[in-house]
């Protein structure tokens, strides 16, 4: 089965149309601390590369631009969206990110005292799709964070 007949729960449809429009077909994608890894799966029919990692579940047969492992086996400066869904490893992540990378923090409103702290030199609030002040995104219940390098 290719990935363009795979089908995909609701919320990583959800989350991909979300990231999909920091994507170009040259962007290196880096999803952290997925479960299944699906979202990766998804990203990698229309990037260079993806990395999957500290993924907890098994990725079946998997497309050739995608690699799976640690943040340690990640190029320092090759990333140019990273995902992940818990705000954990923010310096790390920062220092994988090319200048103007960004990385996208589904389903947490962090501070942005926390993440200039981590590197990071500007940060968004997104609900839904649309980008808002952190006050209006904290009433949202798909509420992001964008932190850019």
């Amino acid at each position: 089965m290719g990935a363009a007949q795979l089908s995909f729960p609701y919320w990583v449809e959800r989350q991909f149309n979300f990231v999909v429009q920091a994507f170009t077909p040259r962007t290196v994608f880096m999803e952290v601390g997925s479960a299944e890894g699906e979202l990766s799966l998804r990203a990698a029919s229309y990037v260079e590369r993806v990395w999957c990692v500290e993924c907890a579940g098994r990725i079946g047969r998997t497309p050739c631009n995608l690699r799976r492992g640690g943040l340690g086996g990640v190029p320092m400066q090759s990333v140019n969206v990273a995902f992940s869904e818990s705000p954990t490893e923010l310096e790390s992540i920062h220092q994988l990110l090319v200048p103007g990378g960004v990385h996208f923090i589904y389903g947490h409103l962090l501070p942005a005292v926390v993440l200039r702290e981590a590197g990071f030199s500007r940060v968004q609030y997104y609900a839904g799709n649309v980008r808002v002040p952190g006050a209006l995104a904290r009433i949202s219940r798909h509420a992001t964070t964008a932190a850019y390098k």
